[in-house]
C-alpha cells in the first residue's frame, strides 16, 4: 500500500526561491527522489518565504491544520526547517504531535524516542544555527566595509534609500518638500500642533497613516536628512558613515533639533542640582558657530563656567571647521551681566522692544514638488491610454494627485508671529524677574549669545 506525504519547502526571501544550492526546485527533487525511494506518493506541497529564524510560518501552519490527510511530511534538510536550533525544535515537537512520521532528506526518520536520531537532530539544529550566524555576521561586514568606503572609493548606503523622502536612491520632491516644511515648522510650533497640521493638510506618511508626534520627532533626529548615512550599532557605537545627498542643510537640521531639545528639556526634566549651577542651559549660544554653550565644574575649580560646546568636542563638524571661541565664562559673572541687562529693558521701552525677535521665515519652494506631480500625471495618462488601468482605477488616482497638489498649494506661507503690546511685554518681564533665573529663562523664552569678547 503506498502512502501518502506531504512535502514542505521553505526560503528566506523571493529571490532565494530560484537559487541553485537552495532553491525551491531543489529542495522538492530531493524531497521527490526520498519519496520515491521510501514508497510515499507526494499528495501536496508546502512552501513558505520567511525567515528561518521566525518561529510562525503560514503554510506550515496551514500543513498542522491539514496533517490527518497524510502518512508522513518530508523536509529536504533540518536548517529548511529553522536555521535556530530552539526553534527548530519547537517546530519538530509541533510535527511529532500531529501524529505524522517526519523524514528529512539528509538524516531519514527523526523518532525523539531513539537516542541517535534525536542526537542528529540536535546536531544538525546546531550546526544550522552555527552556519546561519556565520553567513549573517559575513554579510553585515561586509554592508560596513561598503558604507566606509576605502581611501579610493566614497561609501555608498548599504541598501538603497527608501525612507520617507527617498524612492530608490532618489530625492522625491513631493516628500522632501514636507521634510523640509517639517524642520522649518519645529522651529515654531512643537511636534503636536504639526502632527495637527499635517493632517488638516491631508500629508500621510507612505503607508497612509498620520505623522504622530513620535513619528515627526524621529524624522527630525535622523542625520541621514543632512546628508549622513549611518549604519549598524554596536555596543551604542555607530559601525560605519557615509555621506549622502542631503534633503536639509546643516544650519535647518542644527536648529530644528537645538528647538526639539529645548521644548523637551523644560526645567522640570532637567537636573536640579546642575540646573541650580547653570540656569542657561538650552538657552545660552556662542557668538562665533551659534552651538549650545554648556557648563562645566569640576572638584579643582571654586566656579562653575560656561563654554561652547563645539570646543568641548573632540571631532571636526561636517564642514571641516572648528570653532575658535574657547574661553571660559564664570556662571555667576554671566548671570549678573543678564540680569544688568534684564533690568536695562525693564526700564527703557526701546531696548526692550529692540530684544524680542521676530523671525524672518522665507516662503516654502513649491517648484520641483509641483512638476514632480506634473509628471506623475503624464506617466497616469499614458499608462491609462494603455490600458493600464480600468476609468474607474485612473479616475480614483488622478483624484489623489488632485488632492496632493491642492494640499501643495494650500501650504500656509509661514508667518511669524506678531509681536505682543508693549505693555504686556512689561508685565510679562516684571512677572519674571521674580522667578528663579532658570525658570525665568523659560517663561521668557530667552536666547543669551556670548560673543568671543565676553559681551552678552
Amino acid at each position: 500500500m503506498i502512502r501518502t506525504a506531504a512535502a514542505y519547502l521553505r526560503v528566506s526571501t523571493q529571490g532565494q526561491a530560484n537559487e541553485d544550492r537552495q532553491g525551491l526546485t531543489v529542495q522538492l527533487g530531493e524531497i521527490e527522489r526520498y519519496a520515491q525511494r521510501h514508497g510515499f506518493a507526494l499528495s501536496a506541497t508546502y512552501q513558505d518565504t520567511v525567515s528561518g529564524t521566525r518561529a510562525r510560518r503560514d503554510q506550515l501552519d496551514h500543513l498542522l491544520d491539514e496533517a490527518p490527510r497524510y502518512d508522513a511530511i518530508i523536509i529536504s534538510s533540518v536548517d529548511r526547517l529553522a536555521r535556530r536550533a530552539r526553534i527548530a525544535y519547537g517546530l519538530i515537537d509541533e510535527l511529532a504531535d500531529t501524529g505524522l512520521e517526519i523524514h528529512i532528506t539528509d538524516m531519514g526518520v527523526y523518532d525523539a524516542d531513539q537516542e541517535g536520531s534525536a542526537l542528529m537532530f540536535g546536531f544538525k539544529s546546531v550546526m544550522a544555527e552555527s552556519d546561519h550566524r556565520r553567513l549573517v555576521k559575513k554579510l553585515f561586514n561586509a554592508k560596513v566595509a561598503k558604507v566606509a568606503g576605502t581611501p579610493s572609493r566614497a561609501g555608498k548606503p548599504a541598501n538603497p534609500l527608501m525612507a520617507y523622502g527617498w524612492r530608490d536612491d532618489m530625492i522625491d520632491p513631493t516628500e522632501a518638500h514636507w521634510i523640509r516644511w517639517m524642520y522649518r515648522r519645529v522651529t515654531q510650533v512643537g511636534t503636536q500642533v504639526m502632527a495637527r497640521e499635517l493632517a488638516e493638510q491631508g500629508v500621510r506618511t507612505r503607508l497612509g497613516t498620520v505623522f504622530t508626534p513620535t513619528k515627526i520627532r524621529r524624522l527630525i533626529v535622523n542625520p541621514l536628512y543632512r546628508g549622513v548615512y549611518e549604519f549598524g550599532r554596536k555596543r551604542g557605537a555607530i559601525m560605519a558613515r557615509c555621506d549622502v545627498e542631503a534633503i536639509v542643510s546643516d544650519e535647518l537640521w542644527a536648529a530644528a533639533n537645538t528647538a526639539l531639545s529645548e521644548r523637551r528639556g523644560s526645567v522640570e526634566t532637567r537636573n536640579p542640582a546642575r540646573l541650580s549651577l547653570f540656569p542657561l542651559t538650552g538657552h545660552i549660544r556662542c557668538g562665533e558657530c551659534g552651538r549650545a554653550m554648556n557648563g562645566i565644574h569640576s572638584g579643582r575649580r571654586q566656579y562653575g563656567y560656561y563654554a561652547c560646546g563645539h570646543t568641548l568636542q573632540t571631532k571636526y563638524n561636517r564642514t571641516g571647521q572648528d570653532c575658535t571661541h574657547k574661553r571660559l565664562y564664570r556662571a555667576d559673572a554671566l548671570h549678573a551681566q543678564l540680569q544688568a541687562s534684564l533690568t536695562i529693558m525693564q526700564d527703557d521701552e526701546a531696548a526692550l522692544l529692540e530684544c524680542v525677535s521676530r523671525p524672518t521665515l522665507p516662503p516654502p519652494d513649491l517648484t520641483l514638488p509641483l512638476a514632480d506631480l506634473t509628471r506623475r500625471e503624464d506617466r497616469l495618462e499614458a499608462a491609462y491610454s494603455a490600458g493600464a488601468y480600468t476609468p474607474v482605477e485612473f479616475a480614483q488616482r488622478r483624484r489623489d494627485l488632485q488632492k496632493q497638489r491642492e494640499a501643495l498649494l494650500a501650504t500656509p506661507l509661514p508667518v511669524a508671529p506678531a509681536l505682543p503690546e508693549l505693555t504686556a511685554l512689561q508685565t510679562q518681564l516684571r512677572e519674571a524677574r521674580t522667578m528663579p533665573l532658570e525658570h525665568l529663562a523659560d517663561a521668557l523664552g530667552l536666547k543669551v549669545t556670548v560673543s568671543p569678547d565676553g559681551t552678552v
